[in-house]
């Protein structure tokens, strides 16, 4: 079996060493070839997502995309649930089979700003 191979690309190349900074990074995971439906086990996924104030713009819509796109692959036997948290924790589609993808699609659709960030909540229920 081949080793994943794991790609991290950064926003910028490179950051002041006197100060804190923040970038984002896209992490890709490349798993190798993909086993037939019949091969892989049912996968069972938590999606949690921050809504927080700090995620305004570009960084929702892409969590949200990320998010979309893992679903749209997943099969009728696959398990999902959807997360989001920002100041409170909300469970908008409690784990169940991925048999109706549109309705977990337009769900995440419909995630907007929130406030503060908790989390540590926010992971627990998505656990």
């Amino acid at each position: 079996m081949n080793q994943p191979v794991i790609t991290c690309i950064a926003e910028r190349g490179a950051t002041s060493s006197d100060a804190i900074s923040t970038i984002d990074v896209l992490v890709s995971i490349d798993a190798g070839p993909r086993a037939t439906d019949e091969q892989r086990p049912p996968l069972n996924l938590a999606f949690v997502i921050d809504r927080s104030g700090s995620m305004q713009g570009h960084k929702l819509q892409r969590a949200v995309e990320a998010a979309s796109f893992a679903l749209s692959v997943m099969l009728p036997t696959d398990r999902a649930s959807i997360t989001v948290f920002d100041q409170t924790v909300s469970t908008l589609v409690r784990n169940r089979p991925v048999t109706d993808r549109d309705f977990f699609l337009q769900t995440l659709r419909g995630i907007s700003f929130g406030g503060g960030t908790a989390l540590h909540a926010g992971w627990q229920e998505g656990g």
